[in-house]
């Protein structure tokens, strides 16, 4: 890291204390961005996801569990996304708000669909299919987070 930081800085001996801090967050910014987009292969087409409701985050860590995301491009073109959401509480779940992240061939995320499953019942599992209206050349999917209002 501090060579990272003498490269950017160098030996300028007129540089200041603000501006050395200003690069040093800089750079780990930047290695922080770089080692989290190494989570693996987004081209995977089957994964679980375990999503938190915010207001039951202590109590219960794990409210709904994303699994078998699978993209899909239809003979006719069409792309889906289809997959389950599993309630894992004894309380119906009304409403879930999912958003994916949309990768390309290359792996780079290109953009992002947000979606609602309804009515899951307690312990039960809801099935969905969402169709992908999006102008990127979209090969692969994955659930970052939901909301549960």
């Amino acid at each position: 890291m501090d060579q990272l930081f003498n490269l950017f800085i160098g030996l300028n001996p007129l540089h200041s204390p603000l501006r050395s801090a200003c690069i040093r967050i800089l750079i780990m910014g930047v290695v922080l961005v770089v080692v989290s987009g190494c989570e693996g292969d987004a081209a995977s087409s089957s994964h679980s996801v375990k999503l938190a409701s915010p207001d039951s985050i202590d109590a219960q860590p794990s409210v709904v569990d994303v699994q078998n995301v699978e993209y899909r491009q239809l003979p006719g073109g069409a792309r889906i996304l289809t997959g389950d959401v599993v309630n894992q509480t004894d309380a119906a779940v009304t409403i879930v708000q999912i958003e994916f992240s949309l990768f390309d061939a290359d792996n780079r995320k290109v953009d992002t669909l947000m979606m609602v499953v309804r009515d899951i019942e307690p312990r039960g599992v809801q099935s969905f299919r969402e169709p992908i209206v999006s102008d990127a050349d979209v090969r692969a999917a994955r659930a970052r987070r939901a909301f549960i209002p």
